[in-house]
């Protein structure tokens, strides 16, 4: 029996020292683990004033946003009172370049009704124009740019008959207006 008793003192021993490394081995792991407690609490700490430092900044971009969106809103109203007062003023100008065009197309017609009315096929223009040292003027628009009147044949004037030779007649190339000249003499 003492055989045994010591057989068994023997195990417990060995059984406590085992148990005494155990719990060696779990005060290390516990002693990590605060360590590891307190590396997370103190990045916790530095996350919570960088969430409030975000906070802050976020706090001032939304007042920032909100004075863009303000003056965002000023411009578009002046951009669409702009827009009114162009279309306004272009609108006017349409008007008047349409009464313009009315008035060139009266011309016109006015011009081809004393043209049926000549005998000897000539049209006068409303104001005479003289070749030579006169400036040639177109008498629908006014326009006297040499550069844009151009002289070209009347084909319903006939000068002579063998060989057949035509008058001419004068075309402005800024309204499209046609007259034939008439000499003074």
């Amino acid at each position: 029996m003492v055989e045994k008793k010591s057989h068994t003192l023997k195990e417990y021993k060995k059984i406590t020292e085992e148990l005494k490394i155990e719990n060696a081995n779990l005060k290390n792991q516990l002693s990590q683990k605060d360590h590891d407690k307190e590396i997370l609490e103190k990045k916790i700490s530095d996350l919570d004033s960088k969430i409030k430092t975000l906070n802050e900044i976020v706090k001032s971009i939304e007042g920032d946003y909100s004075k863009l969106e303000h003056q965002n809103d000023s411009l578009k109203s002046n951009l669409e009172q702009e827009k009114k007062q162009k279309t306004e003023s272009s609108s006017k100008k349409i008007a008047e370049l349409r009464g313009k065009k009315v008035k060139k197309e009266k011309k016109k017609e006015d011009s081809e009704v004393t043209e049926e009315l000549k005998q000897d096929g000539r049209l006068p223009a409303k104001k005479i124009i003289v070749e030579g040292t006169s400036r040639r003027k177109c008498p629908v628009c006014g326009n006297s740019n040499i550069k844009l009147i151009r002289e070209v044949v009347d084909k319903t004037i006939i000068l002579l008959d063998y060989p057949k030779v035509y008058g001419k007649k004068l075309t402005c190339l800024e309204c499209g207006g046609e007259w034939r000249v008439s000499s003074e003499k």
